[in-house]
């Protein structure tokens, strides 16, 4: 009794078929344009820009520096963690410095190597 019933239900089953196929295939997916990845096939307009910094003159008047060290260093900052340059002071008065776009107001530490010199500090709008 059971091998008819399991047969009835077997042929129920496989009489029933799988329903709601068509002879239709599914559309073609169109195909992907692949872009290079290389710059001179991806042009851009002339006036575009891709900087990340600007440069700046900063002015410092060493004449009026009183530090006797041998050497004399500089550190330009905009907070206590993102220091910009730390080393020796260039000769010159004016000299230019990049800093990130983003950044109005910088805040240097002129220092010598000479342990007595008093650390000179200021701050440059730019």
């Amino acid at each position: 009794m059971k091998k008819l019933i399991c047969s009835m239900f077997c042929f129920l089953l496989a009489a029933c078929g799988g329903g709601g196929a068509s002879n239709e295939q599914p559309p073609a997916p169109s195909p992907v344009v692949v872009q290079s990845n290389k710059l001179i096939d991806n042009p851009v307009d002339e006036n575009a820009t891709f900087a990340q910094f600007k440069q700046h003159q900063v002015e410092i008047d060493l004449k009026a520096l009183s530090l006797t060290g041998n050497n004399i260093y500089i550190k330009v900052y905009v907070d206590a963690e993102q220091t910009l340059y730390l080393g020796k002071l260039p000769s010159q008065e004016v000299f230019s410095i990049h800093v990130p776009n983003n950044v109005e107001t910088i805040k240097y530490d002129i220092f010598s190597d000479f342990e007595h010199d008093t650390q000179l500090s200021g701050e440059v709008s730019l």
